[in-house]
């Protein structure tokens, strides 16, 4: 199972225009790798559509962001839904095996194999930095984003001299008591 501190397993995908796309794309960048099924299905198409449509808030903090799934006319599903999103087909399952969210459902009694949603943030040396396991078709991209902020404000916290940081906790703890 892959899990946060691991190294990322490498691809090489398809995306929408039939161009070559692998994980040494983005080396030295952070990334974020999305997983589900089938862009033909109308949730998964929303899940899809839910990070195209907050692209612009990955940008500003600097993580790019991929869609790994199953279909296999994503050009035609891209088009028509006007995603700005780069989606890359794994047919074969392949990549999401090895990233284990290739997992054995049973959908209406029958038993199948589908993609889990979630997603993966990969830091700019390709380690896995954190899972989002179940992500919820609406909230998955907010709860994404909501971690990279928190991230983004640790850092902020983290590269403050000691004196700016007691002066930031006096200036709270009086604005508290007032």
């Amino acid at each position: 199972m892959i899990s946060k501190g691991m190294i990322a397993p490498h691809f090489c995908l398809p995306d929408q225009r039939d161009n070559l796309i692998s994980l040494s794309n983005w080396q030295g960048m952070r990334l974020c790798i999305v997983f589900f099924h089938d862009l033909r299905a109308l949730s998964d198409r929303a899940f899809a559509t839910a990070f195209a449509h907050r692209m612009a808030q990955f940008q500003q903090l600097g993580v790019a962001v991929l869609a790994i799934c199953g279909c296999d006319d994503v050009n035609g599903i891209c088009k028509e839904e006007e995603l700005d999103l780069m989606i890359l087909c794994d047919r074969d399952g392949s990549v999401r095996r090895a990233y284990d969210v290739w997992k054995r459902k049973v959908v209406f009694g029958k038993e199948h194999w589908l993609s889990a949603r979630c997603a993966l943030i990969i830091n700019a040396q390709g380690v896995v930095e954190q899972c989002f396991r179940r992500l919820a078709v609406e909230q998955g991209s907010e709860a994404v984003l909501d971690y990279l902020y928190r991230q983004q404000e640790k850092e902020r916290w983290r590269k403050l001299s000691r004196r700016t940081k007691e002066r930031l906790r006096r200036e709270q703890k009086q604005h508290c008591t007032t």
